[in-house]
């Protein structure tokens, strides 16, 4: 599983050693091959190749090389806000009308229509068995390997917007929220993790990254705040 690196910056920083004594930054931006300055998430997919989700559409940079995707090829929206890349090199894009995906040769959408539980995604994950789960700003939908889809919300015990979703080694989700702050969901129910629990904020938890011992670390707006793999809350980082 590839995760999506979410960026909220108007550059794309590409490091490459050059030497034992430093590093070779190289910006890009509209000046050099960015469609547009605003860069909201970057994948890499199996081919190193940098998939970066623009204002104003997808942007693909390989070795130097630019290609660009908007709807005119087929994206839902241009303006996208989460991008990542599947373990089959599937690309997933969520925008404030849907979802589109590339499979290397065509995009295709998904909507309410088809199942999605809210246009508004804000971010795209895949697990370990090839679903794909979706947060959006009313809840949680998955994208099973049978093209079935599942989606929950408040009458689920969701009582948030989802904008970030991770998963630890024994199968459980967790969620960035809007305003629950982190939620554990075991998929049988929602458990949240909150300013009582020891988390610095309950509000916009945009990131969670689960290390190899199923340590959460959390980004909130006041710092970052850090719970075992039992779950437990062991310290904040200002």
């Amino acid at each position: 599983m590839k995760n999506s690196l979410v960026v909220f910056s108007i550059v794309f920083l590409s490091m490459v050693l050059t030497n034992s004594f430093g590093q070779t930054i190289s910006n890009f931006t509209t000046e050099n091959g960015l469609p547009h300055n605003n860069v909201n998430g970057i994948a890499i997919d199996s081919e190193n190749r940098a998939w970066l989700g623009t204002q104003e559409g997808v942007a693909v940079y390989d070795q130097g090389n630019w290609t660009y995707y908007t709807s005119f090829d087929g994206l839902i929206f241009d303006a996208i806000n989460c991008i990542t890349v599947d373990d089959g090199d599937n690309v997933w894009i969520g925008t404030d009308f849907g979802v589109s995906t590339w499979n290397g040769n065509l995009w295709t959408s998904y909507t309410t229509q088809d199942g999605l539980g809210n246009n508004w995604v804000y971010s795209i994950n895949t697990d370990e068995d090839g679903n794909t789960w979706f947060g959006t700003i009313t809840g949680l939908s998955k994208l099973d390997t049978e093209g079935t889809w599942t989606t929950w919300g408040m009458a689920d015990g969701l009582w948030s917007g989802v904008c970030d979703i991770g998963f630890d080694s024994q199968g459980n989700k967790w969620l960035g929220t809007f305003t629950a702050g982190m939620v554990k969901f075991d998929d049988q129910e929602f458990i949240s993790f909150t300013t009582d629990d020891g988390m610095l904020n309950d509000f916009n938890i945009l990131s969670i990254a689960i290390d190899d011992q199923d340590h959460k670390w959390v980004a909130t707006p006041m710092g970052i705040s850090h719970f075992d793999k039992n779950d437990l809350w062991l310290n904040n980082i200002i």
